[in-house]
């Protein structure tokens, strides 16, 4: 009697090799691309333990964002795992930083026209790279700690500025992962006689 017997093919494990970016501040919006091997058109992407939604695949990519899916992933360090017909891959890090908040700005609001050209925002979650939004300025600050952002402004700017309501923010992170903070609400008062820029 004859037999017969099939052959089953070696699964096909998914291969990481990186992700790009591999650190995000909350919130961003651009694309992650992850590089590597072995993906096949139904694979799974898991920061953690949330699935990501709509991902874009080929046999050695996968692209998606996470603009919907933020309040699921948690600060810090994420295992990137891909996983498809019961095989998971290697897991590569994201590390997710928290997003920039301000609180306040020193000389306080309402600043005087001119006076002082220092000045200091106030707030956490703050880093490099960062750039400051005042009214229709792009600043780009002269020092940066975890909790300040200071810049200077010259005569030229103040022009720009002018007296009354002004709105003040930080874009913080590197295109296209760049993420707003709040906005502060300030005003710029005259000078007064007597008070030397």
């Amino acid at each position: 009697a004859s037999s017969s017997f099939t052959i089953v093919p070696a699964p096909v494990i998914p291969s990481i090799s990186s992700i790009n970016p591999n650190s995000v501040i909350r919130g961003a919006t651009g694309t992650f691309t992850i590089f590597g091997s072995n993906f096949v058109s139904n694979a799974q992407v898991f920061i953690g333990a949330v699935q990501v939604q709509n991902p874009t695949i080929n046999s050695s990519q996968i692209s998606f964002t996470l603009t919907s899916q933020w309040a699921q992933i948690a600060n810090g360090s994420n295992n990137v795992t891909v996983v498809q017909n019961a095989q998971t891959s290697n897991a590569v890090t994201l590390a997710v930083n928290s997003s920039p908040a301000l609180a306040g700005i020193t000389p306080p609001s309402p600043l005087l026209y001119g006076y002082p050209n220092d000045i200091t925002l106030n707030g956490t979650n703050l880093a490099i790279p960062l750039q400051i939004n005042m009214g229709a300025l792009s600043l780009t600050p002269s020092s940066v700690t975890g909790t300040t952002a200071s810049f200077q402004l010259n005569a030229s700017q103040w022009a720009q500025l002018g007296v009354g309501p002004e709105q003040v923010s930080i874009t913080m992170g590197s295109s296209p992962f760049q993420v707003n903070s709040n906005a502060l609400s300030i005003s710029i008062d005259p000078q007064q006689p007597g008070i030397n820029s």
